[in-house]
């Protein structure tokens, strides 16, 4: 097995194993594979994948970069990672501990090098294997004590332009490994980096008018599986009984600015995840209709609340704003259908919601409501 100089280069996920240990499941694992989806397409050197590690990429390379180039893609990487992070807590409807702790959630470098053989599996790419392999993955256990920096190999250091400015002003460390040696090594912190992550602005509200349209019932359950009974897809057709098929994405989790498709009547309409202020409210979920043919503007929110029994009172709510002066003198017929639907809508909320089973760790991509992957 012919060994070759090769770059391994590692963007770790610090927080992962007590992000998914100790948070739900289901939500866990999409967060993560946003965030490692997100770097690999800042991957702008193209360096190839080795595998993905769960919380880590495996970048190798068999033409060394410049230095200025690596230091770029790192930066890139990271401001690609915390920018999702910080798009994600901006827009998110759910109040889960995934959903909220994936902002703790960090990330490192390992970047060495070194002689490296492959292994050619059948049907498969070349895949890096030896003692630099084993190597590089075990600085990712290293004592530095931080969650976000750079660390460099003193062998890539001296296998590359590394510049003698950059390596005076780093941190020296070192590992002592039974099989591999002493293995010496420069870090920097790069906590400072997030400073530079631009705000990705408030999340697109819906409307509100001043008289909506309003229906409200009680849902023997928990505040927290009833809101994931109405706002997670995969559920949506036991209780949307007019949507003959829901399109979504099941790759990705709903936030704010999530679109789906409903099927009714054969028309497909175009729906968009929208937040709103209901006195703080955590637990409100919103949709606004892009292509109505009767409406200006719409909107219809879910609004929840925990009552003393420790069940739920779901609040729906219509706002609609009709689009010419035709369309305003069919608002009370308008209204009828619409109040009609709803009550028919929050009775099936209530008697699905008290008995379906929610299973968290349940394939998103399942094919309950034939969704339709609408990522492309």
């Amino acid at each position: 097995m012919a060994s070759e100089p090769t770059l391994l280069f590692l963007p770790d996920i610090s927080g992962f194993t007590k992000f998914v240990n100790e948070t739900e499941v289901d939500h866990s694992q999409h967060i993560i594979q946003e965030l490692i989806e997100a770097m690999l397409d800042a991957n702008k050197l193209k360096l190839e994948v080795a595998e993905i590690e769960g919380d880590a990429i495996f970048f190798y390379s068999k033409k060394m970069p410049s230095f200025d180039k690596l230091h770029d893609q790192i930066e890139g990487i990271f401001k690609a990672f915390h920018t999702h992070i910080k798009k994600y807590e901006n827009q998110r409807i759910c109040n889960c501990g995934a959903c909220t702790g994936a902002v703790d959630l960090k990330l490192k470098f390992v970047v060495h090098s070194g002689e490296v053989g492959y292994l050619k599996i059948k049907g498969n790419a070349d895949k890096p294997h030896g003692k630099e392999v084993v190597a590089a993955h075990r600085l990712l256990k290293n004592k530095i004590g931080h969650s976000q920096y750079v660390l460099y190999s003193n062998q890539f250091i001296e296998q590359s332009d590394f510049p003698d400015s950059k390596s005076a002003m780093m941190v020296n460390g070192s590992m002592e490994e039974k099989d591999l040696g002493n293995i010496g090594f420069k870090y920097e912190l790069i906590d400072q980096w997030e400073n530079k992550i631009e705000d990705p602005g408030k999340a697109k509200k819906g409307i509100l008018i001043d008289s909506p349209l309003e229906q409200k019932i009680e849902v023997k359950r928990n505040i927290s599986d009833v809101f994931q009974f109405i706002s997670d897809f995969r559920y949506r057709y036991l209780w949307n009984q007019d949507a003959v098929k829901i399109e979504y994405d099941p790759k990705k989790l709903n936030r704010v600015g999530t679109e789906h498709y409903c099927i009714v009547n054969k028309e497909r309409l175009s729906f968009e995840t929208v937040t709103q202020d209901f006195d703080d409210n955590p637990y409100v979920y919103g949709e606004s209709l892009k292509n109505s043919s009767l409406f200006k503007d719409f909107a219809n929110y879910f609004v929840l609340e925990e009552t003393e029994s420790g069940s739920t009172e779901v609040t729906m709510q219509f706002h609609v704003k009709p689009k010419s002066w035709f369309h305003r003198l069919l608002m009370p017929l308008i209204k009828f259908k619409i109040t009609k639907t709803m009550i028919a809508t929050l009775k099936k909320i209530q008697e699905v919601g008290e008995e379906v089973e929610l299973n968290p760790n349940q394939n998103r991509e399942a094919n309950l409501s034939a969704p339709l992957d609408i990522s492309a």
